[in-house]
C-alpha cells in the first residue's frame, strides 16, 4: 500500500499540519467567564442602541410637529398683496 497521493503528500505530513493547525488554538479560545464579559457588554451595547433609536424617533415626531407648526404660522404671517 502506497503511503502518498498523486502530489507526494503522505500520511504523516498531513497529520503534521493538522497538528500544526491546532497548536495555538488554546490562544485564540475565550474561557466561559470572557465570553459572559463580553455577552454583557454585547447586551449594553445592544440596550444603547435601541435607547438612541427611542431618542431618534421621538425627535423626529418633535420636528415633525414643528414643522407643521411653522408651515401654519407661515401661511397666517404670509404677506398680502393689495
Amino acid at each position: 500500500m502506497n503511503d502518498k497521493n498523486k502530489k507526494g503528500m503522505t500520511l504523516e505530513k498531513l497529520a503534521g499540519m493538522v497538528s500544526r493547525r491546532f497548536d495555538d488554538m488554546e490562544e485564540k479560545m475565550v474561557t466561559k467567564e470572557e465570553f459572559r464579559v463580553l455577552e454583557r457588554k454585547v447586551d449594553k451595547i445592544d440596550f444603547q442602541v435601541d435607547q438612541v433609536h427611542e431618542i431618534l424617533d421621538h425627535g423626529e415626531k418633535d420636528f415633525l410637529g414643528l414643522q407643521r407648526r411653522v408651515q401654519v404660522l407661515e401661511k397666517v404671517n404670509k404677506p398680502h398683496h393689495i
